[in-house]
């Protein structure tokens, strides 16, 4: 009998700190403020996203919210990693979290943290534009988006699961990264800056459709980063899925 999926993804989780544990892992967390304070440098890397309304917009809005505050203020000192969950913790009611539309095994569901992949994917995006290494990174397997409504460019998404699917990666440079993170009016904003001056990357992401079906359509994306492909995502297009 299959186990329910917060009992697997709490086997997972369980796994997953133990292994971590083991490879002495050490996660970035959150300064204090006067540490902080000197790091805030003019940022390197800016993104903006708007948040597009739709089903249980609200519910996202709280959820982008909850989440950016708890990413905001991460330091990386020279080394360590970026977790995506280590930084958020359990997307649950008592860590300040409501029900929000996810991808569940192809379908539009609701789940606690649902429209936490918005924050995820930016933070990706992010992390691609400032150099530093990537460790764990998870695609949609659906794109349920319509041009009119996309808000990242398809290929800069980060699908993540607690226990199951994170968002990890690492700061390679020889001195510590500041990331801000928040929400104003519908939109979100990530920056990150250092202790020192870098140039970020050139990335672009490079769409073509390989096939049509009564399916949907299915393209492939290569993400390209100074002319070199890093990855490849296929993704089957369902624009206007809605909640089942």
């Amino acid at each position: 009998m299959l186990l329910p999926l917060p009992w697997r993804q709490a086997f997972a989780q369980r796994c997953r700190l133990a292994k971590d544990r083991k490879l002495g892992q050490v996660f970035a967390s959150r300064a204090l403020s006067e540490c902080a304070a000197s790091l805030k440098v003019a940022p390197r890397v800016v993104l903006q996203q708007r948040i597009v309304p739709g089903q249980l917009y609200d519910n996202k809005l709280h959820n982008l919210r909850r989440g950016a505050s708890l990413v905001d203020g991460v330091v990386l000192q020279p080394g360590q990693t970026f977790s995506f969950w280590h930084s958020i913790g359990q997307a649950s009611r008592a860590n300040g979290f409501v029900e929000g539309r996810n991808i569940i095994q192809g379908r539009l569901r609701k789940e606690l943290g649902g429209g936490l992949c918005q924050l995820s994917g930016l933070l990706y995006h992010l992390a691609l534009l400032g150099g530093l290494e990537m460790i764990e990174r998870h695609p949609h397997s659906i794109d349920l988006y319509r041009e009119e409504d996309r808000f990242a460019p398809l290929g800069a998404d980060a699908t993540v699961v607690w226990g199951v699917k994170d968002l990890r990666w690492r700061n390679p440079f020889e001195f510590s990264i500041y990331l801000q993170y928040w929400e104003w009016k519908g939109e979100l904003f990530a920056h990150l800056s250092g202790e020192s001056v870098w140039t970020p990357k050139h990335v672009e992401f490079a769409r073509e459709t390989l096939l049509a079906s009564k399916a949907g359509v299915q393209v492939r994306v290569a993400t390209v980063i100074e002319g070199r492909v890093i990855a490849l995502t296929d993704y089957l297009q369902k624009p206007g899925m809605a909640l089942s």
